[in-house]
């Protein structure tokens, strides 16, 4: 058997390491492509955050405004005593009671001059303060609604 020289085995050896070579320049190409790519998605997806984040922050604090608003204005505000008045026995209760315009009606609206002190002589409870206090919630819950509405439209 003839020997094989060694130029064969160091010339093997060098495509065998080129061969290397080319194959790892070719997968790191790849991988690079990927990566890319996925550094591209992941900026894109960081701007659009940033910007909704920003959007959400300038809808928090317009809402945070409003409140401040909201409370300013119910400190001007002071809540007046709202009562209830327990008026006659001729008086329908109900509101589906039928309505007549007969000598009746006298009942409802006392003629001008008329002495109403002995009809309507029973105060009812102060409401003034659960009127008030409903007036701020439905206030509260406009602005939390007009915020979440800009924000919504901003996106």
């Amino acid at each position: 058997m003839p020997a094989i020289p060694i130029r064969f085995y160091i010339y093997a050896g060098i495509a065998a390491l080129l061969g290397y070579l080319l194959w790892r320049e070719h997968y790191l190409s790849h991988k690079l492509t990927a990566t890319r790519a996925e550094l591209s998605t992941a900026t894109a997806t960081l701007k659009a955050e940033r910007l909704n984040t920003e959007k959400a922050n300038a809808a928090a604090e317009k809402y945070a405004l409003s409140l401040e608003n909201l409370k300013a204005a119910r400190s001007a505000t002071p809540v007046r005593t709202v009562r209830l008045c327990n008026g006659p026995a001729s008086v329908p209760r109900s509101a589906t009671a039928a309505r007549t315009d007969e000598s009746g009606s006298a009942e409802f609206s006392p003629p001008p001059g008329s002495d109403t002190k002995d009809r309507w002589s029973d105060d009812g409870p102060d409401v003034g303060p659960y009127l008030y206090a409903l007036a701020d919630e439905a206030d509260t819950c406009h602005a939390t609604l007009e915020a979440l509405q800009g924000w919504v439209r901003g996106r």
